[in-house]
C-alpha cells in the first residue's frame, strides 16, 4: 500500500507529508484547491511525463517521493524480476524535476530509469482518472481487461514470443517473392558489384603497402644513396675501415691471446657472430634498394593507376579498403540468398506452418479461457451495474474469433452494452453519458481489481455526473473495494466522502502574495463541518451539519 507522499515544489504545493492508511482514503477540497496536483505528483513519481511547468514558479527542481509498506509476496516477487530488492516488505520511488523540464529517477535510493519506475510503480498503485473512461472505447483495453481477469499474463507473453517469430518469418520470406523483376534487377547490380570489386583482386593491407612503396619510389635517389653509404661502413670489402672488417681483425687478435686468456677465444667468437650480424644488416639494406633498380619512373606510374583504382572501389563502396571488401562479401551472400530464394522460400514456408501451428493452437486455448472468463465477468459487471442504478442493463462481453492470427490472439473482444430496456447491446464505443461511463468503469474496476493485484487504486473524482442515492452506492462499493486493496478517492460527493476510513482535506491559501497548498487529515467536528459543506450551500448550517453526522455514523449502512 501507499504509506506516504512527499511533495516539493510542485505547482501550489510548497511542501506537504501525506500519510495514507489502509482500507478507504477519501480526499476533498474546495474546487482549485489542488486536488488534481497531488494525483499529478503521484502520477510523476510514478513515471509519467514530465512537464516542467509543474516546478513552482522560482523554484529549480521540484521532489516527489512515495513510500509503499506491506508489500505481498506477489509484488516482492515481481519487483524482484527487474532488479529492485525490497527490505521489510517496502520500496521507496523518488522522481525529481527541474525547471529545464529534466528530470532524474530512484528507487530505493538508487538511480533508475523512467522505465524501471513505470515498470515497479505498474506493479503498486493503478491511478483511474477521469480521461481514463475514454478507455473504454479503445478495443485493445477490452482484450487487456478481459485478459487480466482470465489469468492469461503468461500465455499472452508467450503468444507474443511466437507471433513475433512468425511475422518476422513471414517478411522475410514475402520480401523474396514480392516482385520477381526486382529480384532480376538486384541480381544483376549485384553481379555487377561483385565483379567490379573482384577483377582488382585486392588484398587487406594492399594500399598501405602500395602508399609505403610509392613514397621509396618517390625518394629514389635519397635511398640508393643512403643505402650505398650504410652499406659501405658496414661490409665495403675494399675498405679496411668497415665494421664488418674491424670485428673480423677483433676477433683475429682474441684469437691470438687464447693461448694466454681464459676466455679470450669465447670474446672472439662473439666477434665473429657479430660480424655475421652485421652483414645480415648490410643484405637487408642493400634489399631497399634493389627494387629500384628498375625503372622508378615505370613502377610509380603503376603504383598511382593502382592506387586510382583502388580509390574508385573506396569511393563506390566504402571509405576504405577493408570496408570495400566487406561489401563484397554481403553482395555474394545477398547474391547467394537471392539465387537460392526458391529454396528458401521453401524452408521459410516450412518454418511458418511449424511457427503458425504452436501459435494457433495458444491462441485457441486462450480464446477457449477468454470465452469462460467473458461470461464469467460479464455476469459479475452487469450485477455491479444494476446495484449502480443502472436498472435493466446488458452487459456482455463479446469474443468472436477472426481469421488470422493477430497479435493478442485469435481473438476480437468488445464490451456492448444496452442501458435501457428493449434497446439492442451495443458497443461500448456508443456511451456518451459521462454519468453511465463513470458507473460503467467503476462496476468493470470492482470486478477487475480482483484479478489485478495491485495493492493501492486511486480514482480520481469517479462520481462526476452522479449525485445523490446513486453516489452513496458508489461510495459504498468503493469501500468494498478497500476490504481487499487500499484505495484511495478525490471526490466532491459528500455520499461519497462520509464513507471513508481516512480522509484527507486539500486546502488552498494565500500568503505574502503566493498560493500555498496543505494536506491534513480531518476527524471529529472537523470532518463534519467539511462533508457539510460538500452538501452545499452558501453558508453552512446546522441542518447540513446534523445531516453531515448522520451520514458519518450511517457509513456502515446501504
Amino acid at each position: 500500500m501507499l504509506r506516504s507522499l512527499h511533495i516539493e515544489n510542485i505547482a501550489v504545493v510548497a511542501c506537504a507529508d501525506v500519510t495514507f492508511e489502509s482500507g478507504f482514503c477519501v480526499m476533498t477540497g474546495q474546487t482549485g484547491a489542488g486536488k488534481s496536483v497531488i494525483v499529478d505528483s503521484i502520477g510523476l513519481v510514478c513515471g509519467a511525463k514530465g512537464d516542467r511547468e509543474l516546478v513552482r514558479s522560482g523554484q529549480s527542481t521540484a521532489c516527489v517521493t512515495a513510500h509503499f509498506t506491506e508489500l505481498a509476496d506477489a509484488h516482492i516477487k515481481a519487483l524482484d524480476a527487474l532488479g529492485i530488492a525490497c527490505e521489510d516488505r517496502e520500496v521507496v520511488l523518488q522522481r525529481t524535476l527541474s525547471a529545464d523540464g529534466k528530470s532524474t529517477a530512484r528507487i530505493n535510493g538508487r538511480t533508475a530509469t523512467l522505465g524501471m519506475l513505470r515498470e515497479a510503480s505498474a506493479h503498486l498503485i493503478s491511478i483511474h482518472g477521469q480521461d481514463d473512461n475514454r478507455l473504454l472505447s479503445d478495443l485493445a483495453y477490452h482484450m487487456e481487461m478481459l485478459d487480466a481477469y482470465a489469468a492469461l499474463g503468461e500465455q499472452r507473453a508467450a503468444y507474443a514470443e511466437l507471433y513475433a517469430a512468425y511475422r518476422a518469418l513471414c517478411e522475410k520470406r514475402d520480401a523474396l517473392i514480392r516482385d520477381a523483376g526486382e529480384r532480376l534487377r538486384t541480381v544483376e547490380m549485384l553481379t555487377y558489384q561483385i565483379n567490379d570489386i573482384a577483377s582488382l583482386k585486392l588484398k587487406a593491407g594492399e594500399e598501405e603497402a602500395l602508399i609505403e612503396k610509392r613514397n621509396k619510389l618517390q625518394n629514389t635517389e635519397k635511398v640508393q644513396k643512403q643505402v650505398r653509404f650504410s652499406t659501405k661502413l658496414l661490409t665495403d670489402a675494399g675498405s679496411n675501415g668497415s665494421v664488418s672488417y674491424l670485428l673480423e681483425r677483433s676477433a683475429a687478435s682474441m684469437n691470438a691471446l687464447a693461448a694466454y686468456v681464459a676466455d679470450a677465444a669465447e670474446v672472439g667468437e662473439e666477434l665473429i657472430d657479430l660480424s655475421y650480424r652485421v652483414k645480415d644488416l648490410s643484405d637487408r639494406i642493400a634489399a631497399y634498394a634493389e627494387e629500384l633498380d628498375d625503372d622508378p619512373v615505370a613502377m610509380l606510374d603503376k603504383i598511382e593507376d593502382r592506387l586510382e583504382a583502388i580509390s574508385k572501389l573506396k569511393r563506390k563502396y566504402g571509405g576504405s579498403v577493408d570496408a570495400v571488401l566487406a561489401f563484397l562479401e554481403n553482395a555474394k551472400a545477398r547474391l547467394e540468398e537471392i539465387e537460392g530464394s526458391d529454396e528458401l522460400c521453401e524452408q521459410y514456408d516450412a518454418q511458418i506452418a511449424e511457427i503458425h501451428a504452436s501459435a494457433m493452437n495458444l491462441a485457441l486455448q486462450m480464446s477457449e479461457k477468454r470465452e469462460r472468463a467473458a461470461e464469467k465477468a460479464a455476469g459479475q459487471i452487469a450485477e455491479q451495474l444494476s446495484y449502480l442504478d443502472m436498472a435493466g442493463v446488458r452487459f456482455r462481453i463479446a469474443v468472436a474469433r477472426e481469421r488470422e492470427l493477430g497479435a493478442a490472439g485469435i481473438d476480437r473482444v468488445e464490451f456492448m452494452i444496452a442501458t435501457n430496456p428493449g434497446e439492442p447491446l451495443s458497443s461500448m464505443v456508443r456511451i456518451a453519458s459521462g454519468g453511465e461511463l463513470s458507473r460503467i468503469m467503476l462496476a468493470i474496476k470492482c470486478v477487475m481489481n480482483q484479478k489485478d493485484g495491485v495493492p493501492t487504486t486511486i480514482f480520481d473524482e469517479v462520481d462526476t455526473g452522479i449525485s445523490g442515492k446513486t453516489s452513496r452506492k458508489i461510495g459504498i462499493r468503493l469501500s468494498d473495494m478497500a476490504q481487499k486493496q487500499q484505495i484511495i478517492c478525490i471526490t466532491h460527493s459528500a455520499q461519497v466522502a462520509s464513507l471513508g476510513d481516512q480522509h484527507l482535506h486539500i486546502r488552498k491559501e494565500e500568503r505574502d502574495g503566493r498560493a500555498f497548498t496543505s494536506v491534513a487529515e480531518l476527524t471529529g467536528e472537523e470532518r463534519v463541518a467539511e462533508v457539510a459543506r460538500i452538501l452545499g450551500g452558501i453558508k453552512v448550517t446546522e441542518a447540513q451539519m446534523q445531516a453531515a453526522r448522520d451520514m458519518l455514523q450511517s457509513k456502515d449502512c446501504e
